[in-house]
């Protein structure tokens, strides 16, 4: 029974890895669609999408932290 809840945990825990990865890359994705943005001519001020920049940023950091503890826990 234990190596049950323990299979289930890892599963768990690698599913939840995929999860943040996954989540990490599309933030990415629109970090390199933003900052092709600032650089044509739009309608988009500078400002605000460097503040959207930021903000990816941050929500990336909150990702990769969660992520390594989900590493942690897993060891």
């Amino acid at each position: 029974m234990k190596e049950d809840q323990t299979g289930t945990a890892q599963d768990n825990l690698l599913f939840f890895h995929c999860l943040i990865s996954n989540e990490i890359n599309a933030l990415t994705e629109m970090e390199i669609y933003i900052y092709r943005l600032i650089h044509r001519p739009t309608e988009f001020k500078r400002r605000s999408i460097q503040n959207k920049l930021n903000q990816i940023q941050k929500r990336k950091e909150r990702l990769k932290y969660l992520l390594d503890q989900t590493v942690s826990q897993a060891i």
